[in-house]
Formats: structure tokens, sequence, C-alpha cells
């Protein structure tokens, strides 16, 4: 052996820093993919509370517009003038309410939200966790606790009667739900 395989050879501190340093980047880089986990969380959240927003504003303008539909009505009819073609609409034979058509405006606003929160940012938030699991197995031998998104993913489906219910099928009921009330509120209510 040379001088210079001894030195390598006999200098174990030096291979117990680099593993020091690597596994170091490693929980620093999980850190980050559990951060980007929280964003776009977030982000969900907030599209979620937007959309509601919108669909109480949408229900709140439809009723306002019926009520003053109704008032216009019980004028016209106490002074027995004929009332104004304005608070319907006729779209291929069959007549609507203008509160029908806010309510269909927000139908297409709701579904805008869904394909933003479903097919955008929660496929964003997969990605993140899967990342962040991928991780959490390459440590595990390691640092057995880091199994957050681990935990997470195995913790967040639900059975209901013989289905098990994950977080795309979540997103699915939630918007399909609400989207389907409004559809009702629109054909039959206004």
């Amino acid at each position: 052996m040379t001088d210079e395989t001894k030195g390598e050879q006999s200098c174990p501190t030096a291979n117990t820093q680099e593993t020091t340093v690597n596994l170091q980047l490693a929980i620093d880089v999980w850190k980050t993919a559990i951060q980007v986990q929280q964003h776009f969380n977030t982000i969900e959240m907030q599209i979620r509370n937007i959309a509601i927003t919108v669909v109480t504003t949408t229900l709140g303008a439809a009723v306002l517009t019926s009520n003053q539909t109704l008032n216009a009505i019980a004028a016209a009819s106490k002074a027995d003038k004929p009332l104004a073609s304005i608070y319907s609409v006729t779209i291929l034979g069959k007549s609507f309410s203008s509160a029908s058509l806010i309510i269909f405006a927000g139908l297409v606003a709701w579904g805008a939200f869904y394909f933003m929160d479903r097919f955008w940012y929660h496929r964003l938030l997969q990605g993140s966790v899967d990342h962040a699991q991928y991780i959490e197995n390459q440590l595990k031998n390691s640092f057995p606790y880091l199994s957050l998104s681990g935990s997470i993913k195995q913790t967040s489906p639900f059975k209901f009667l013989w289905i098990e219910i994950h977080s795309n099928t979540k997103i699915d009921l939630f918007y399909f739900t609400i989207g389907l009330l409004l559809f009702l509120l629109a054909m039959f209510v206004f």
C-alpha cells in the first residue's frame, strides 16, 4: 500500500462526516418537500374557500333577482300593466328566469374551480407527497420517525360501507354534491 491509500483507509472520520453531511442534506430536502406539500394544500383550501364564496354570492344574487322579479310581477298585476320580458330568457324553447341564469353562471364558475383544484393543484400536491414519501423510504433505516407523508397517505382514506374513499374521490364528491344542488336549483326552484 502506498502512503496515500493508507491515509484514505485510516481516516474513518472523513466517511462519517460525508455520511453526516449527506443525511443532513437529505433531511433538508425532505423538509422542503413537506413545505411544498403545505403550500399546495394551502392553495387547495384557498381555492375551495373562494369557490364557496362565489357560490354563496351567486345564490344571494339569484335570490335578490328572484325577489325583484316577484315584486315587479306584483306591481304589474296591481297596476294592470303587462310585464316586461326582461325577467326570463327562452333558450331552445325553454324559459329560464334571470335567477336561473345567474345560478347557471355560478355552476360554470364552480366547474372551473373543480378543474383547477382536482386536476391542477391536487396533482401537484400528490406529486410532492409521493416525493416526500420516497425520501422517507430512503431514510427509514437512519431516521425511522421521518414518516409524515407515509402516515398521512395511509390514514387519509376512509371506508364508507364497503368502498374505500381516497382524496380524489373526496374532492369529486365535494364538488359534485354542490354542483348537483346548483343545477337542481337552477332547473326547478328559480
